[in-house]
């Protein structure tokens, strides 16, 4: 019995990572990216350590997201600063930072129950 998810043929999934890329639909991308369900774009920051309000403001006006997954390398071993936590929290967006392997597959996950998530993923 197959139980792979019904996704559409453009949908963006997340077939491959490493800390040299994300391969999403079929396409090789190299450094930090954003991803929505539609879009993938290079991140405006190359480095977790970088990421401000002034970033998440501008996603989140634009995106409207539930959820923003921030994969930070391979592995978490720290929480979001605490200003990007509570602008998250006044936009009623879930924030989860996570290792870059948990990230991508929990895009996968969201994106096949039709979530309006996004995803930064640091490499």
């Amino acid at each position: 019995m197959d139980v792979t998810p019904a996704l559409s043929a453009t949908a963006l999934v997340i077939s491959a990572y490493g800390p040299s890329g994300v391969t999403v639909a079929g396409q090789v991308h190299h450094g930090a990216l954003w991803l929505t369900p539609t879009h993938v774009r290079p991140a405006p920051s190359v480095q977790y350590a970088d990421l401000s309000p002034d970033h998440l403001r501008e996603l989140f006006a634009a995106e409207k997201p539930d959820v923003l997954l921030i994969g930070v390398g391979e592995r978490c071993e720290a929480l979001p600063p605490k200003a990007l936590r509570d602008l998250a929290q006044a936009h009623g967006v879930v924030l989860e930072a996570m290792s870059n392997a948990a990230a991508c597959r929990t895009w996968n996950v969201l994106l096949a129950e039709e979530r309006r998530v996004m995803a930064l993923l640091f490499l």
